[in-house]
């Protein structure tokens, strides 16, 4: 589903995640992050997001 909180986690841990690994790949022994690390730690703020978010649906325009 086309939802905001897809949306958001999906661009947020990408982003962080492509900061990261940039991050550290300037170290001597660089340090990569998976991407399946990254949903393993965005899902407990998806699960924190589904109980403060509104629930209320809006008409589509489509």
């Amino acid at each position: 589903m086309m939802t905001f909180r897809a949306w958001f986690l999906g661009i947020a841990s990408c982003v962080l995640l492509i900061f990261l690994n940039t991050f550290f790949t300037f170290r001597m022994q660089p340090l990569t992050i998976s991407a399946i690390l990254m949903q393993i730690a965005v899902l407990p703020i998806g699960r924190f997001m589904v109980a403060t978010l509104p629930t209320r649906e809006y008409a589509s325009i489509m």
